[in-house]
């Protein structure tokens, strides 16, 4: 039997991996009138460029002998998913959104990218996971694989169940933040520069997770969550300034604002 503390504590993740992109969505839209096209241009970006692309890269490199160098790999593991998800981004806000430029589009967009990665990559295995927790719990027969899960989430405490939650919110933090920069990267003049600090910016986050997983940094793992989580808000604090001074942005959403009350 798994205790109830740890069942809830996993619920709690399931809720937060699932049910905050999904609130991020309704509320921001209600609030901002921003496209839902911003979402779903952020999701399928999302699928290509890291799900994709990125992985077909992971595919050829992992299986070469070169990588058995630890900060080699550090590099590349650090540098892929930015490399990917920010000109992926790039990509949508120059191409697939070109005639969406209010800054409120560039929240929805990254809502829409993390969201979906939260619903992917963790979200579908910890509901699994849930359930088959809840059905041993009941007395049911389960596979030996599942049988295994059971006893890794029995064995593990409550904050660990709980980091998959706040990873998840986190990570959501960080695509909405990088979202911004490189918005403006494309959309305002003499921002280009933007587009290359956001790819260095999401590499030294995601580094604090190479570096433990090669065991370089020696932590218990909610103390990375944090470290993580510290990282993260100082690129939310600047994505959140150079925000709050996007005058275009301002500009052009008074100007739908009068457009709608001339109507």
């Amino acid at each position: 039997m798994v205790a109830t503390s740890k069942i809830l504590a996993l619920g709690c993740s399931v809720i937060v991996a699932i049910g905050l992109p999904v609130a991020l969505l309704l509320w921001w839209h209600k609030r901002t009138k921003a496209s839902w096209r911003d979402a779903a241009v952020g999701a399928l970006v999302f699928f290509v460029f890291a799900l994709v692309l990125e992985q077909l890269l992971h595919m050829v490199v992992w299986r070469t002998p070169v990588p058995t160098i630890p900060w080699a790999m550090i590099l590349y593991g650090s540098f892929a998913a930015g490399v990917f998800e920010e000109t992926g981004r790039y990509v949508g806000f120059r191409f697939l959104l070109k005639r969406q430029n209010r800054k409120e589009d560039a929240i929805m967009y990254g809502i829409g990218h993390g969201g979906l990665e939260s619903v992917l990559i963790s979200g579908l295995s910890l509901l699994v996971t849930l359930v088959v927790v809840l059905r041993s719990n009941a007395g049911a027969i389960l596979s030996p694989a599942f049988q295994q899960t059971v006893a890794a989430v029995g064995a593990g405490d409550v904050p660990t169940l709980l980091a998959g939650g706040i990873e998840r919110i986190i990570a959501i933090a960080l695509h909405i933040a990088l979202s911004v920069l490189v918005f403006q990267a494309v959309k305002r003049p003499g921002c280009v520069w933007l587009y290359p600090l956001a790819i260095l910016l999401h590499a030294a986050v995601d580094s604090l997770a190479m570096l433990y997983r090669y065991q370089i940094l020696s932590v218990p793992v909610m103390a990375l969550e944090g470290l993580v989580a510290l990282a993260t808000l100082l690129v939310c604090l600047f994505a959140a300034w150079r925000y709050r001074h996007d005058a275009a942005g301002d500009a052009s959403l008074h100007v739908g604002d009068g457009a709608l009350q001339d109507r």
